[in-house]
């Protein structure tokens, strides 16, 4: 595999630090130019998540589940947009193969679970369901039956029920 150029969160990610340090070091970059530390950090992120898919023989689910929280502990601290880390996700399920996506999947729905990742409002909920809608275009209705099942049963928990996506407006 070709070696890609390491971002300021792969260093942070990739360190066996305590993600206590991570956090400290991003609090002092917001600290210096807010606007383009959020413009910086968006574009790091992503390079992050390429870097680890790239970089590693083997999917690195532990990189990635770090770099994940780092980035839904970022969103919540206004570093970066809230829809930021689902972006990322789908920027990931896109990177790899589909049983990569599988294991990206769980790491998606343990941080829904946990509530580490929020859905906050009508912007998230919509990155969420671009994501799910192009890994489900990716996947086999006859041999990815249950992984397709999850994936609409992430949905439907993630959606209120009276979301205008899940009713039948016009018929």
């Amino acid at each position: 595999m070709t070696q890609s150029k390491k971002s300021f969160i792969s260093h942070l990610v990739d360190k066996n630090e305590d993600l206590e340090q991570a956090k400290n070091a991003l609090q002092n970059a917001k600290n210096t130019d807010p606007e383009k530390t959020q413009n910086y950090l968006n574009f790091s992120f992503k390079a992050a998540i390429h870097h680890f898919i790239e970089t590693y023989e083997s999917l690195p689910t532990d990189l990635l589940s770090r770099c994940f929280g780092l980035a839904a502990w970022a969103a919540e601290k206004e570093f970066v947009p809230y829809e930021l880390p689902l972006d990322l996700y789908a920027d990931a399920f896109e990177y790899v193969t589909v049983q990569g996506c599988e294991t990206i999947f769980i790491l998606l729905q343990d941080a829904l679970n946990q509530r580490k990742l929020l859905v906050p409002n009508q912007k998230c909920r919509l990155e969420l369901v671009r994501a799910c809608s192009s890994l489900l275009q990716r996947l086999s209705r006859s041999h990815d039956t249950s992984f397709c099942g999850q994936i609409l049963m992430l949905l439907a928990h993630a959606n209120p029920l009276n979301d205008r996506g899940g009713m039948n407006i016009h018929g």
